[in-house]
């Protein structure tokens, strides 16, 4: 069973981060950025093996978030960017859950030596 005893905390401000730069990347070159959403929930998994569905979420919502606020400051969106945005979420959680197998695999082909 994997346990950390360090904080989450960093992660998950480093997810909002990732997503925010990806929805600013969707929004301003009409782009979905899938490429950035995956390997962001990817990199989290792998730091962060544990519950990697969180990393996906958090990256991955981080979109429509930038759709709504980017209506509620008139920009107005196409239904093809709002729909896009929500489209993120699956290359997000195939990507952190494979970042976490990546990790686990690593662990238990090279498990950590334990001080003497």
């Amino acid at each position: 069973m994997m346990t950390h005893t360090s904080s989450d905390f960093p992660y998950f401000v480093l997810a909002l981060i990732l997503g925010s730069i990806a929805a600013f990347i969707h929004l301003r070159y009409h782009d979905l950025s899938l490429l950035l959403v995956s390997m962001s929930a990817m990199f989290l998994g792998l730091a962060r093996p544990l519950r990697p569905w969180r990393w996906a979420m958090l990256v991955a919502l981080c979109l429509p978030v930038g759709q709504v606020l980017a209506y509620l400051t008139r920009q107005q969106p196409t239904r093809a960017m709002v729909f896009g945005s929500f489209i993120g979420l699956v290359p997000a959680i195939i990507s952190a859950y494979g970042g976490s197998v990546m990790r686990r695999g690593y662990d238990v082909l090279f498990p950590r030596k334990l001080k003497p």
